[in-house]
């Protein structure tokens, strides 16, 4: 008995393998369609793997995130929703989970709701578009063992957060937003394992994107370290308390440090070390830029 019910296990096994290959070829159709500009050809191969695919299988995946990203484009808020929430609910099976097929849905959950966060910013729904970046940040898992990789994730964050705010005119939430960003650098205390690729340019980006907006650096930084004189350390949290232009800062450290540990934590940050430099070549800078306007005129 044992023989013909493997035989019939195995020709089940292979309709199901036959199945989905045919929907795989669909969906590789619907791409070509889109890409050529046929998108309503495209939509409707989509909507057909959707229905017959395994709801836990890659295809099924892949399908219901290409009509995400469609019905966006489209500017089709209900659709969009209604398969931004398949998308949240989606789950690889744990086969496919373990192939190399499952490394491009590591991240599918975060990408899609910031991808929301966009459709909404684009609408000029704002407050919509943070509450999606601050979902993205705080409960959605962004997988990776790279420092740097998950250090320019959280300036992109950060960024994002930073352009909306500065639309809806509030500057000052805006600027400590990336000072706040600057200031917890200490990826590496959290994911002491996790390996370091490369270091990440972002980090100056936060400090060229500061002293672009600000008129007086020196002004900013005597204002900066008056703050800094007067933190606090909340031991329980790990926490850089402190006050700067009216807005209160809660800086993770994710270590044990003393007060005097704690100005020194702010004042090693990268952007700190920018802001330095920046003021004490702010001369020699400013005479390159006259004697280059001397030699235009």
């Amino acid at each position: 008995m044992k023989k013909p019910l493997l035989f019939f296990w195995f020709i089940f096994v292979s309709q199901i393998a036959f199945s989905q290959s045919r929907l795989d070829n669909r969906l590789s159709k619907a791409n070509e369609y889109y890409k050529s500009g046929k998108t309503e050809k495209a939509l409707d191969k989509w909507k057909k793997v959707e229905k017959k695919a395994t709801p836990t299988s890659a295809t099924y995946g892949k399908a219901i995130r290409n009509l995400l990203y469609f019905y966006s484009q489209q500017n089709k808020e209900r659709n969009t929703l209604v398969y931004y929430d398949k998308l949240m609910k989606f789950k690889l099976n744990s086969i496919e989970e373990k192939q190399d097929i499952g490394q491009s849905f590591l991240n599918t959950k975060y990408h899609a709701t910031l991808l929301l966060a966009g459709f909404y910013k684009n609408r000029n729904n704002l407050e919509k578009a943070l509450l999606y970046i601050d979902k993205a940040e705080s409960t959605i898992v962004y997988n990776t063992e790279s420092i740097s990789v998950f250090a320019n994730q959280k300036i992109d964050l950060a960024f994002w957060k930073y352009y909306i705010y500065d639309a809806q005119e509030k500057s000052d939430i805006a600027l400590s937003v990336l000072l706040k960003r600057a200031f917890e650098y200490n990826y590496k205390a959290v994911y002491k394992k996790w390996h370091l690729k490369s270091k990440t340019n972002n980090e100056h980006l936060i400090s060229q994107t500061v002293f672009l907006v600000e008129p007086d650096l020196e002004l900013f930084k005597k204002e900066l370290d008056i703050a800094i004189s007067k933190l606090q350390y909340k031991t329980t949290k790990q926490q850089i308390l402190f006050r700067f232009r009216q807005i209160d800062y809660k800086i993770n450290t994710h270590q044990d440090l003393s007060v005097l540990q704690s100005k020194l934590y702010l004042k090693n940050s990268v952007f700190y070390k920018n802001l330095l430099h920046q003021i004490e070549h702010k001369p020699e800078l400013m005479s390159k830029n006259v004697s280059s306007k001397k030699c235009s005129d």
